[in-house]
């Protein structure tokens, strides 16, 4: 699996130096994804394996690399385009929850997924400006905006649970400024009600 890990990424990352355009960069980051997630459905052989134990071991370790490759990818997504448009940070968003989905302890996926998503609140927010709240784009925007904010939510006491510092403080003053600006929708006040009993703020 590493075999074939290493050259894909490797691959990539001349593809991000040496394409000219944007455009040609994202589809190579795609195509390369697509061979990332075939290999999940890769069968793990264990030769002399003598117990279920290190089976899922080895399991374990694949999905640990899988996650790693995700969330490189996602992260030089990120580096290289930033939110510029809803395509772009729908595929930022897409490797970046395959992060953490093949390892959920995976702190550094869960984070980047969170720090994408409250970003992605306020790129929303500024495209809302100037519009008339009767608006059928303002009210997409407000439905957009909910969506992310409660992904961020999520992702921001994942995080927190897995941090090994004591307090995030980074993290709980982005939950709270998620509460204050968005927690008068009820969605996003549940996402944060459940969330502080898996991880209460402390002040």
């Amino acid at each position: 699996i590493i075999k074939e890990c290493l050259p894909i990424l490797n691959n990539l990352r001349k593809q991000t130096t040496t394409s000219t355009t944007s455009e040609n960069i994202l589809t190579g980051i795609i195509q390369n994804v697509n061979t990332i997630s075939q290999l999940s459905s890769f069968p793990v052989t264990i030769k002399n394996a003598t117990s279920f134990q290190t089976a899922n071991q080895h399991e374990q370790r694949l999905r640990q690399l899988i996650s790693k490759c995700y969330l490189r990818i996602g992260t030089w997504e990120h580096e290289l385009f930033n939110i510029t448009d809803d395509s772009i940070l729908a595929e930022i968003m897409k490797n970046y929850k395959y992060a953490w989905k093949y390892d959920n302890s995976n702190y550094k996926a869960w984070n980047a997924y969170a720090i994408l998503n409250y970003d992605a609140v306020n790129y929303f927010k500024q495209q809302q400006q100037n519009l008339d709240i009767f608006n059928d784009t303002y009210r997409i925007l407000i439905a957009k905006m909910i969506c992310c904010t409660i992904s961020a939510v999520k992702g921001l006491f994942k995080s927190i649970i897995l941090s090994k510092v004591k307090y995030c403080l980074q993290n709980t003053l982005r939950l709270l400024t998620l509460l204050f600006e968005y927690g008068q929708y009820h969605e996003v006040y549940e996402a944060i009600t459940e969330g502080n009993r898996t991880a209460p703020i402390k002040a």
